[in-house]
């Protein structure tokens, strides 16, 4: 699963990273363990949310909501870091050793990205923009 194939290969960036003291990499590694956060999360707020309530209740029926706050909240951190780190680097700049295994580990960790957006390119496509408006009368509204 997705699952897995993320969380291997966030592995496999974190320790390649830091054994190349390559930042790009690591930033990834991190990105990869976003991504992994972001399913646990989506599994986990999808199980807990019921189906329907019969009264609007701000409890269990908002878990998709509250975790892609959460997931929102790491990634901003995320780039806090990154961002601290890259302008600790340009003032202070380090040596990279074995520049051909980073771009190797690279282009897997691209592999990995792209079979999972072919994995979830379906995911929310099937969701139009009308809300509730027929296809004629959305484009009238776009045209005003």
């Amino acid at each position: 699963s997705m699952f897995c194939l993320t969380t291997a290969f966030f592995l496999v960036e974190i320790v390649t990273g830091y054994l190349t003291n390559s930042m790009a990499l690591v930033a990834d590694s991190f990105h990869m363990l976003s991504d992994i956060a972001a399913l646990v999360i989506a599994f986990i707020s999808v199980r807990m949310a019921p189906k329907s309530w019969s009264k609007n209740t701000f409890g269990w029926a908002r878990a998709e909501v509250l975790g892609a706050l959460v997931n929102a909240v790491f990634l901003v951190a995320l780039c806090f870091s990154i961002t601290v780190e890259s302008l600790k680097r340009f003032y202070e700049p380090e040596d990279i050793h074995n520049p051909l295994m980073i771009l190797y580990v690279g282009g897997m960790g691209l592999a990995v990205n792209l079979v999972g957006l072919c994995l979830f390119h379906e995911h929310g496509s099937s969701h139009g923009h009308s809300h509730g408006l027929s296809r004629s009368t959305h484009s009238h509204l776009t045209d005003l």
